[in-house]
């Protein structure tokens, strides 16, 4: 007897043929309510097509468990094509590319920051890098301080036996990796802020003859606690979020935050915004090398300068540092 049983169905999809949702979804139901008459079904390029004798007459009338195969085996095939479907999209999600955006003029930069807002630090944040070329790795992650299996924390905790000598230490691990951060020690910690004018102060104030950019980046679903100890660290893997405490006065000019990426090496994963547009969840702002003075003297119209972001006397000194260099000097022809 002629007819299209389950085996046959599987290898109607190795034919190459396009087994689409709609058909699918019509041979599901032919295969539930086969016509009387009917032995079963053939395929063919426009679809399944029922089984009759010569006469032209139907066949024998299929029994009720080869109905039963032909509806479990378009079932199959629909399913097997939908998975295969998505499979792909999100391959296709797991390898986006990083978006950018070139900046042409001073101007451009409220329309851009009008897009992408913070949302205290579940929104997007942002980083300034003063040479474009620089990648987006915390310190520990970068070739001269990279040390594998987690080798990194043992770096750290040699720091905070040193450390207790000159301050007190939090009891959050997290905390202690914040400050050690703050005063410059290699981490797996990266520094963003909540304020987009904050990046482009780091962006623009050193290197003006390179060209700067501005990282935006969709923070990740997964924040990290205070309870997270370094055991616990050390079996994680990816790129997590911290919003630490203001535990110091830097922090709270800047409005900052981290990435805490395990490894250290381990890169920000690109994929498709929370949004659903179609735009990936980080992007370069590309900031030429002649807007950066401008940029400069529009901060600090705003109040962003290097006394604002750095609350001490470091800063303090720094700031005034910058100001002479920019002053004109007798015969520079300015």
């Amino acid at each position: 007897m002629n007819y299209v049983c389950f085996w046959k169905l599987l290898l109607y999809q190795s034919d190459k043929k396009k087994f689409t949702k709609s058909t699918a979804v019509r041979h599901f139901v032919t295969g539930l309510f086969l016509p009387a008459g009917v032995s079963g079904f053939r395929c063919e390029e426009g679809g399944m097509r029922p089984l009759c004798s010569r006469s032209g007459r139907p066949q024998v009338a299929t029994p009720v468990i080869d109905r039963f195969l032909i509806h479990i085996g378009c079932a199959v095939l629909y399913l097997r094509e939908f998975q295969a479907s998505g499979n792909s999209t999100n391959n296709q999600s797991k390898n986006m590319e990083y978006g950018t955006i070139k900046l042409t003029d001073v101007d451009m930069l409220h329309k851009v920051f009008r897009g992408f807002r913070s949302h205290d630090g579940v929104g997007w944040l942002f980083r300034g890098h003063a040479q474009a070329s620089w990648e987006l790795l915390p310190k520990a992650g970068r070739p001269e301080f990279y040390l594998p299996d987690n080798r990194d924390l043992g770096r750290f905790h040699n720091w905070t036996k040193s450390a207790v000598a000159y301050t007190s230490l939090s009891s959050s691990y997290l905390e202690q990796l914040a400050l050690a951060q703050h005063h410059g020690l290699a981490t797996r910690l990266l520094d963003w802020s909540m304020n987009p004018l904050v990046a482009c102060y780091f962006a623009c104030s050193d290197h003006a003859d390179r060209d700067g950019a501005i990282w935006m980046y969709e923070m990740g679903d997964t924040l990290m606690t205070d309870q997270i100890t370094q055991d616990t660290l050390k079996g994680c893997h990816g790129v997590f979020g911290y919003i630490p405490k203001a535990a110091f006065p830097r922090i709270i000019n800047q409005k900052g935050l981290f990435t805490v990426h395990c490894d250290a090496a381990h890169a920000i994963g690109v994929k498709e915004s929370r949004l659903g547009n179609g735009d990936p969840n980080l992007i370069c702002l590309h900031i030429p090398a002649n807007l950066k003075p401008d940029i400069v003297k529009l901060l600090a119209d705003y109040g962003i300068d290097r006394t604002h972001l750095f609350p001490d006397l470091d800063g303090l000194s720094a700031h005034i540092n910058a100001a002479t260099a920019r002053m004109r000097k007798p015969g520079s022809g300015d």
